[in-house]
């Protein structure tokens, strides 16, 4: 179901930007959960709702939508190096850990690191083209 609600979010998402980036989001530990059109009533300017990663990006044209997804990257690469520089603390501080949920945490950290860099490379790629 989880995969299912992703794919179906991500195709949406392509199809309203016109651009594919589908072999670097898979499995990159994004989870899209949801993607809503948005209307002022006041204004009836609209715009797009992306929910993702229990976070939240609006946006209303391609350029926008690349850069605050690009943040976002950012912001995830930094808590997953912050939670690996922690992991290595603990493991040199603690006098009992866990070894196996530390391999296995980062393996998990570097598997999700090294796909949003190479996602995060695409955002750039397209950025470039869009500013050209």
């Amino acid at each position: 179901m989880y995969q299912d609600l992703n794919s179906k979010v991500y195709e949406k998402l392509s199809e309203i930007l016109g651009l594919k980036f589908k072999t670097q989001i898979k499995n990159s530990c994004i989870d899209l959960e949801e993607i809503h059109l948005m209307t002022d009533l006041l204004t009836q300017k609209e715009q797009y709702v992306l929910f993702l990663d229990k976070r939240v990006i609006q946006f209303t044209t391609k350029e926008e939508f690349i850069k605050k997804f690009i943040r976002h990257l950012k912001e995830n690469l930094q808590e997953f190096n912050d939670e690996y520089k922690q992991l290595r603390n603990q493991e040199q501080n603690d006098m009992f850990i866990d070894k196996t949920y530390i391999y296995n945490r980062d393996e998990h950290l570097s598997h999700c690191s090294s796909k949003q860099i190479a996602l995060l490379e695409k955002m750039r790629e397209f950025l470039e083209r869009e500013s050209e």
